[in-house]
């Protein structure tokens, strides 16, 4: 950034709140930037006069973003880490949200944050905390998260990971609350499919606030990992939101599938490990069903049926 510039900033707020909301965002600068109108607001009132703004909102809706635009001119050749300050406050929060300083130096380039209320980092990802951080629900009352010595392969890394399936006709997923960012909006997880059955019977899934189907895989013979192999969705269609990420299976009564996760995360990209899974051969299966008997043949598979 040189003096005679131009500096856009652009201030996104997502407040996660229940009730009315009111917000007020003011903004200062030093003299080195010189604020050019208009100044832009998807809500609110905006006052502005020399080296400051105040943005104020009230009766704004929760979990949206609420963006403010505004562009300056660089006057000045004097530089500081401190170029613009930024206090947001809401009404009824506690603690406050802490200021932002952001930073506008010769040569560099400008990464602004995002400010969001009550953010959910994902948290035990590599399952390492062991069985915190996440929901389990097996309908079948198994343990999920569980430590290497309670599950027949070895977990990607560390001692812990998660067995879905291995039983019939079983609904297994674990779930957790996460605010999905605009930097790494990829989920991506290892997973380690080990199955006997036919395609189109058993199934991976990844669902969103509990009902939304984002992605779905065969648990069967010819998707068979044969290792860990790690798998990528894309959840930028949830940009500022909170919410629930589910990894679940599903099987039915004929044939046994296991589904294996493992180091959880997000990432900017859609990229996967270069590494190539050996090609399915029945031989990967891991049968080591939980104990329950086959009843015949399979039925149709019938998505997200309550259990």
């Amino acid at each position: 950034v040189e003096p005679n510039d131009t500096v856009r900033i652009v201030d996104r707020v997502n407040l996660e709140m229940t009730g009315t909301l009111h917000y007020t965002l003011v903004e200062t600068w030093t003299q080195a930037l010189e604020l050019v109108p208009p100044v832009q607001a998807t809500t609110g009132s905006i006052v502005s006069s020399t080296g400051w703004l105040e943005w104020d909102a009230s009766g704004v809706l929760s979990r949206t973003w609420h963006v403010l635009t505004k562009t300056f001119t660089v006057i000045s050749s004097t530089w500081t880490t401190g170029a613009v300050t930024e206090t947001l406050w809401v009404d009824g929060a506690d603690p406050q949200p802490n200021d932002i300083v952001i930073s506008i130096l010769r040569g560099s380039e400008l990464y602004l944050p995002l400010v969001m209320r009550d953010f959910k980092q994902l948290f035990n990802g590599d399952f390492e905390a062991g069985r915190t951080g996440w929901t389990e629900y097996s309908s079948y009352g198994h343990e999920l998260i569980r430590p290497q010595a309670d599950l027949p392969v070895a977990p990607h890394s560390g001692t812990w990971g998660v067995w879905l399936g291995g039983d019939y006709l079983y609904v297994a997923y674990i779930e957790q609350d996460v605010s999905i960012q605009l930097g790494t909006p990829y989920l991506a997880y290892y997973h380690w499919i080990a199955s006997q059955d036919d395609c189109n019977y058993d199934y991976g899934l990844v669902v969103i606030n509990g009902s939304t189907v984002v992605d779905q895989y065969d648990l069967c013979t010819s998707t068979n990992t044969g290792g860990w192999v790690k798998h990528v969705v894309d959840l930028s269609a949830y940009i500022g939101q909170t919410v629930d990420v589910q990894i679940r299976a599903e099987t039915d009564d004929y044939l046994n599938s296991n589904l294996f996760v493992d180091d959880v995360a997000f990432q900017a990209s859609a990229s996967r490990e270069h590494w190539n899974p050996p090609p399915a051969d029945p031989r990967h299966a891991v049968p080591l069903p939980r104990g329950v008997t086959p009843r015949g043949p399979s039925p149709p598979v019938n998505l997200f049926r309550d259990p």
